[in-house]
């Protein structure tokens, strides 16, 4: 319970836990669309450049899941994504040092935490580029291939914008705000890629707000 607010537990769906071990016994499953296997196992291993940083304003902001309330503003930006871009669920997570906190969401049974390396949003904290990141269709990825998103079939689209904290010059992503489908899409376009940075910008805004109240 966090200042008022009860979180519950529920199961976590397949697509809801990107797992990073992959699938044995299935070479269908664990091959990517080039038939090369071996980005999968060194994306999910990846740390952010920026790590030691990142790790010590995470503890420092005290942004873990049960110090950081989910506040009707947070609440009210993951309805806009899920009705925006039409998804099935949105999310508002921070990466820590070994988990994913999922701060706020909605759309999707509450999934709180996660290990780090079993989330696409360690993916996107660890790429040395700011852009919104996108999978069209999980299964047909290079990068998520031989992930237990891809071997089931279910997490099929996949979107998330950064969530960027600037400490002493410095910008560094603390998590992400992610947009999921169990459907695969065939296009993300530009806008929409600048609409769900812009709410990524807002979520940090609520965020650095609610830290200084």
């Amino acid at each position: 319970v966090t200042k008022g607010l009860t979180r519950t537990m529920q199961p976590a769906r397949a697509w809801d836990c990107l797992s990073s071990s992959q699938v044995p016994g299935n070479d269908d499953l664990n091959r990517n669309d080039s038939g090369d296997n071996e980005l999968w196992g060194e994306m999910m291993q990846l740390e952010s450049s920026d790590e030691e940083a990142r790790i010590s304003l995470i503890e420092t902001e005290r942004l873990g899941l049960e110090s950081t309330p989910d506040t009707p503003q947070l609440q009210g930006l993951c309805t806009i994504g899920l009705r925006t871009f039409k998804s099935s669920a949105c999310r508002i997570s921070i990466v820590g040092k070994a988990h994913t906190w999922h701060i706020s969401q909605c759309g999707t049974p509450r999934v709180l935490t996660q290990p780090r390396n079993n989330t696409v949003c360690n993916h996107v904290v660890t790429e040395d580029s700011e852009e919104v990141q996108v999978f069209l269709d999980i299964p047909q990825s290079r990068t998520l291939a031989g992930t237990l998103a891809a071997a089931l079939n279910t997490a099929r689209f996949w979107a998330g914008a950064p969530l960027i904290f600037e400490r002493n010059g410095k910008r560094l992503k603390l998590g992400v705000l992610v947009i999921a489908d169990p459907k695969p899409r065939t296009s993300f376009d530009e806008e929409q890629k600048a609409m769900l940075a812009a709410l990524a910008r807002a979520a940090v805004r609520e965020l650095e707000a609610t830290k200084a109240a």
